[in-house]
């Protein structure tokens, strides 16, 4: 099954100058309109710049009794960086907390839904699909969501990845797949 209702936020722009040291604080900044979600871990224009991306799927078209096996997510890929050698890290996100606010975004999303998937191994400007890891986290009654940071501590150089978000129309957006079995 493929769902297709996405909504996607680029979230967390917490940013300060280098010289302030790592990691930056501040208020985040939320983002929850634009044409792509963006999720670095970043040294660059004299900033530390740390972005956490938060995605959510309708899966309440999924039967109730659903038995999930497995699930994968494709992403369209607009952009990278990665100049320390970083993965994309995911964890599965409480979806019931949206609306998302400021005390959503995190240092580190953690890695129980993509344990890491090197920066590297992502193409750009096409789809990239994503191994998700405790696939029986994917709700069957309403909604599922995905937190998305770079892994690492203070980053030496750029690292950040930028995902076609549901705004745009000029790409493919974000589609999770879905495989289960009825008992």
């Amino acid at each position: 099954t493929g769902e297709k209702d996405v909504n996607v936020i680029f979230f967390a722009d917490v940013r300060g100058p280098v010289s302030a040291g790592y990691p930056p604080t501040g208020a985040p900044v939320p983002y929850t309109t634009g044409a792509y979600m963006g999720v670095a871990n970043r040294n660059a224009f004299g900033n530390y710049q740390i972005f956490t991306g938060l995605l959510r799927i309708a899966t309440s078209s999924l039967p109730d009794n659903a038995q999930i096996s497995a699930a994968s997510l494709r992403v369209y890929v607009m952009g990278k960086a990665d100049n320390d050698g970083r993965n994309l890290i995911a964890s599965w996100y409480d979806a019931a907390n949206w609306p998302i606010d400021a005390p959503d975004w995190t240092l580190d999303a953690g890695n129980n839904a993509i344990a890491g998937t090197p920066l590297s191994a992502l193409n750009v400007n096409s789809q990239n699909t994503l191994s998700l890891d405790n696939p029986t986290q994917v709700s069957t009654t309403g909604y599922t969501a995905l937190r998305f940071s770079i892994s690492g501590g203070a980053p030496a150089g750029d690292n950040y990845v930028a995902f076609a978000a549901s705004d745009q129309t000029s790409n493919p957006v974000e589609e999770l797949t879905i495989t289960y079995t009825l008992p």
